[in-house]
């Protein structure tokens, strides 16, 4: 396992899962991979384990963009290659930034991603995703294009740097505590 092919899958998880392809978010993963879901606040829910690419692909993310539009997600500060350990990175940051259909309000998340590498066949794939949800706030952004603004101003998407321009969250006390965990 190489860190290109690491930061390749890692890209395309998040191609396959902000932009609703599940055909590519199940080539993400092996046939019998796992995720495994460690969720701290009571705002989202997932459930606990799911289990191969296929349910991963269709139960994770379909009811997901349901309930949520402009979904963006990144990760803060990952030089792959520093982070990759063998066939594993471990507790990666992340950040999800999105609009709740239902109240229109903003929502910020934060947590660590851990991924375990497998080969299936000739391919390395994820075997293991570990997800830990830090936090997660729903606020009602000031400003019509908040989130937008954000979004086109974090310009190597999916890899951000804390410090790229985060000066905005110091508007908002409910971002508070995810503005601590990105710098």
């Amino acid at each position: 396992m190489n860190a290109n092919n690491a930061r390749f899958l890692l890209e395309q998880y998040m191609n396959g899962k902000d932009n609703v392809k599940p055909n590519v978010l199940e080539s993400v993963f092996t046939k019998h991979a796992d995720v495994v879901f460690d969720i701290k606040p009571n705002n989202i829910y997932f459930p606990d384990v799911l289990t191969g690419a296929k349910n991963i692909s269709t139960e994770m993310f379909g009811e997901f963009h349901d309930k949520f539009k402009d979904v963006k997600s990144y990760y803060v500060d990952s030089d792959v290659e520093s982070l990759l350990d063998k066939k594993a990175i471990k507790q990666q940051r992340w950040l999800v930034t999105m609009t709740e259909r239902e109240t229109s309000n903003t929502r910020i998340g934060a947590g660590y991603y851990s991924w375990y590498f497998m080969e299936e066949g000739t391919d390395i794939k994820v075997g293991r995703l570990e997800i830990t949800i830090l936090e997660m706030v729903s606020f009602a952004a000031e400003e019509d294009n908040w989130l937008t603004n954000l979004q086109s101003n974090l310009l190597d998407y999916p890899w951000v740097s804390s410090c790229d321009p985060f000066k905005t969250f110091e508007r908002y006390s409910e971002l508070e505590t995810i503005d601590r965990f990105i710098k």
